[in-house]
């Protein structure tokens, strides 16, 4: 999935405050931490270091898809 289209999917969808990614991670700001994340991708050019990002967005993605089912 392109940045683009995790930008838009985000944008698409009404994002908690708070969601449990994994045991003992909580994150508490969804909405700030969605746009970090997006911006990071967007000004890091090592892949290595991107794909953190890009990770962690889709576990929340995927997090939200199967919260509407």
């Amino acid at each position: 999935m392109a940045i683009d289209e995790l930008n838009a999917f985000f944008s698409s969808v009404i994002l908690p405050e708070t969601i449990v990614i994994s045991e003992g991670v909580k994150i508490i700001n969804v909405p700030d931490f969605i746009q970090g994340h997006l911006q990071a991708l967007n000004s890091i050019s090592e892949e290595p270091v991107a794909t953190v990002f890009y990770d962690r967005l889709i576990i929340i993605k995927n997090l939200l898809l199967d919260q509407l089912n």
